[in-house]
């Protein structure tokens, strides 16, 4: 387990957050299709190669639940952890800005359960939010 799959679960456990880390099969197919759609080629981060026009924000400046295009339901966050098969947790999109408080920071990506938009924070303070 990678350091940043222990933040994730630890946050989960102490905040009530509901973080579900699916199966590698199905984070595979999630970032398989996820990738598909937003990014070029295989880039270290995914925010360096997306695929199609993005909005940029400033995260000292604006919260994440302002420029997630999907604030409640559920979604896909994937934890930047440039390993091949990177972990993806089921989570509750209204809870996720409160359970990534909780932990140490960590490149991520955010998406929609239908996979039609993505929010990448990147290691620069930019939040990339792109649509499909």
């Amino acid at each position: 387990m990678h350091e940043i799959e222990s933040w994730i679960k630890d946050a989960a456990l102490s905040g009530g957050f509901l973080a579900e880390r699916v199966s590698d099969e199905v984070a595979a197919d999630i970032q398989t299709q996820a990738k598909s759609r937003f990014v070029i080629d295989n880039p270290r981060a995914w925010w360096m190669s997306l695929s199609r026009p993005y909005e940029q924000f400033d995260s000292r400046k604006t919260s994440l639940s302002d420029v997630l295009p999907g604030r409640t339901g559920r979604g896909w966050l994937i934890a930047e952890t440039e390993m091949p098969n990177l972990p993806v947790y089921s989570v509750d999109l209204s809870q996720l800005p409160a359970l990534l408080e909780e932990c140490p920071y960590f490149e991520y990506y955010v998406l929609g359960s239908d996979l039609n938009w993505i929010v990448a924070e990147s290691d620069h303070n930019v939040y990339f939010v792109c649509r499909a």
